[in-house]
């Protein structure tokens, strides 16, 4: 309370001097609560902001490590789906390349078995004696199947072992013995 309205109550005796002291004090005092509360309370402000400034840095940090990390596996993903793009590429380039010309005169039907199924190709007779012989094998080219050489089939193989349809496993010994008392003709052809 400024002195000069002080003076004017104490003048008009609406208040007396012990009052006004008791006022005062009771004044300050309000007053030096007010400050220590704020200033406690700052500080468990502060140190609630500062733990939630922790935690929130500590999400915010394990969210930018777990996006990383799954940036990483998109991109190793991407790079191998790129890789095998490549690899189909090059395959079906080397049989596109090195593939034997079938032709005209392509009307000999060879059975061969893809997968579980008995697939049929028809193919030259000089072409039917080398798939016999192993100089010639079959490898998968698009919804097809062409006809190269086994050491193209060899190196596709390293590249694609899905490329080149296997040959099937032959035990002529036990053939041999099966069959000792019916030969086969020799124009029979399969």
């Amino acid at each position: 309370m400024s002195d000069a309205l002080r003076q004017q109550l104490l003048k008009a005796g609406l208040v007396d001097e012990s009052k006004l002291k008791d006022a005062e004090q009771e004044k300050r005092r309000t007053r030096t609560k007010k400050i220590r509360k704020a200033k406690h309370s700052g500080k468990d402000a502060a140190r609630a902001a500062a733990k939630a400034d922790s935690s929130t840095r500590d999400a915010a940090e394990a969210a930018r490590r777990a996006k990383a990390e799954r940036d990483r596996d998109l991109e190793r993903a991407r790079r191998l789906k790129e890789e095998r793009r490549a690899l189909k590429d090059q395959v079906a380039q080397i049989v596109d390349v090195r593939k034997q010309p079938r032709g005209k005169d392509a009307e000999v039907a060879y059975n061969f078995v893809d997968g579980k199924k008995v697939k049929r190709i028809y193919v030259t007779p000089a072409q039917r004696e080398g798939l016999v012989a192993g100089r010639l094998e079959i490898v998968r080219a698009g919804k097809g199947h062409e006809l190269v050489e086994a050491e193209v089939a060899g190196k596709l193989r390293t590249l694609d072992p899905q490329v080149v349809v296997p040959r099937p496993e032959r035990s002529f010994e036990d053939e041999e013995a099966a069959y000792a008392d019916h030969p086969i003709p020799d124009d029979l052809d399969w």
